[in-house]
């Protein structure tokens, strides 16, 4: 199951947006490797995201994605059944 919400905000005639985003998910492992592999798993996570077109033939993407969730498995693997990471990409788009 999934919850998804979004928000776009356009600034300086479109030259600039900005956009959030929330995801609130629950996953419930069903098959029967349950026991030697179990995938039950909930969580949220939290994305930002700011483009700027430069000039007609240029555009810069800079993001930020965090994201929290629970996942006993990771018991398995000798990690804390909670994570919290956190992702920032930048990237330039030229096109010709």
């Amino acid at each position: 199951r999934a919850v998804c919400r979004r928000h776009r905000i356009d600034l300086a005639r479109g030259r600039h947006r900005l956009t959030g985003r929330y995801d609130w998910f629950e996953v419930e492992d069903r098959d029967v490797l349950i026991d030697d592999d179990p995938n039950d798993e909930d969580g949220h996570a939290w994305t930002v995201t700011w483009l700027v077109s430069l000039n007609d033939a240029a555009r810069l993407a800079v993001a930020w994605l965090e994201v929290s969730s629970t996942r006993p498995a990771r018991a398995g693997l000798g990690l804390a059944p909670f994570a919290r990471e956190r992702q920032a990409q930048a990237s330039l788009k030229l096109t010709f």
